[in-house]
Order: structure tokens, then C-alpha cells, then sequence
């Protein structure tokens, strides 16, 4: 059963958001992980289990979204298991 986390730093200096998403394996490997942008709550299966939210700082937010490129392969999945 998945897990998903709503991580969220404040907005940027023009008001945009700066929210994503991260969903586990149940081990906690990253699958995902999603820029939610204006779109809100991914729509996900209803199995998925959602973890608390968590507040980040905007370095933090960059990272998450600089580590997922980094580690995602051509076709969309993660490049480790």
C-alpha cells in the first residue's frame, strides 16, 4: 500500500506555491514525488495511505524537486530501486 506526503514551504516572492508531493513505497523508498503547483491533491487510488504534512523551508522544496530529476530515468520511474 502506498504512502503519500504533502510537503509544503512557503510561497515564492510572487505568491506562487511551492508544494509537492511525495508518495513511499510502504517501505518508505521514493516513488514519486509531485509538484502540486495550483492543481492541489493528485488524484491517487483510493489504497493510498496519507502520512501527516510537513512543513519545509524553500531549500528544502528545491532539493526534493532537484533530487527526483536527478533520479529519474526516460521513462518516468525511479533510476534505483
Amino acid at each position: 500500500m502506498p504512502l503519500m506526503q504533502h510537503l509544503c514551504a512557503t510561497n515564492d516572492r510572487n505568491g506562487n506555491p511551492r508544494r509537492l508531493w511525495a508518495v513511499y513505497t510502504n517501505d518508505g523508498h521514493v516513488i514519486e514525488v509531485i509538484d502540486e503547483g495550483y492543481a492541489g491533491r493528485p488524484q491517487v487510488g483510493a489504497d493510498v495511505v496519507e502520512l501527516p504534512m510537513v512543513h519545509i523551508t524553500p531549500a528544502e522544496y528545491s532539493a526534493w524537486l532537484g533530487w527526483w530529476a536527478d533520479n529519474v530515468s526516460w521513462d518516468g520511474g525511479p533510476t534505483h530501486g
